[in-house]
């Protein structure tokens, strides 16, 4: 474990890091201690597909299976289901741009537009209110909710590591892709091989569908 990770998970508030010490010939290696494992949500089969289903449209900026996949987890507002993709990836499902890559002006003026009719931007102002997020908060289902805590919290960690968004979006996107398969055929060992099979032509044609929505966004 590094001293930036160490020093990143400290951030998080939840552990105690103790940075690498030498002396007497010998080191001692760094430690992190647990000290307070948070709150914990345990989230159903079918929340998990969904979820994994949702990420899925979400990278490849299929606007309809937002919607479909977000009414799934329980959010029956399309308005706020066409804002995930805004949190999660900081982009819309009309924005054309890669995940993670740099957005023009204009598609920040569009963004902040969106945003602004929602009311998470307040009118005449140029950062988010905390009245806009307490309300967009109230119309999200629980299993959704903590999803997006956490996924903050990674973002946060990954950025103090150096990483970057793009490298992030790819990942989730690809536990996203196994994780669909996992949770369909955990319960059927006689199709194991099957299951290894499928999941690994879905990931290509995942990754095939990507690289084109991707190239046709520049």
């Amino acid at each position: 474990i590094t001293s930036a990770a160490a020093a990143a998970a400290a951030a998080a508030g939840r552990v105690e890091s103790k940075q690498k010490q030498c002396g007497n010939n010998s080191c001692e290696e760094p430690v992190l201690v647990l000290l307070d494992h948070g709150i914990y949500w345990m989230l159903q089969g079918s929340a998990r597909l969904a979820m994994c289903r949702l990420w899925q449209a979400i990278m490849l900026q299929d606007a309809l299976g937002v919607q479909r996949h977000a009414a799934e987890l329980g959010l029956l507002d399309g308005d706020v289901a066409a804002l995930l993709p805004i949190y999660f990836t900081n982009r819309s499902s009309s924005t054309r741009a890669a995940a993670g890559q740099p957005l023009t002006a204009a598609q920040r003026t569009e963004l902040q537009e969106q945003l602004r009719g929602s009311g998470i931007i307040a009118d005449g102002a140029a950062e988010v209110s905390l009245a806009g997020v307490g309300s967009l908060a109230g119309k999200l289902p629980a299993d959704l909710l903590y999803v997006m805590r956490t996924s903050h919290l990674v973002s946060s960690l990954h950025k103090a590591l150096g990483g970057k968004p793009a490298s992030r979006f790819r990942a989730y996107a690809k536990a996203a892709v196994e994780g669909e398969w996992q949770q369909q055929c955990s319960r059927r060992w006689w199709a194991h091989g099957f299951c290894v099979l499928g999941r690994n032509l879905s990931m290509v044609v995942f990754m095939l569908r990507l690289c084109l929505s991707e190239w046709c966004a520049h």
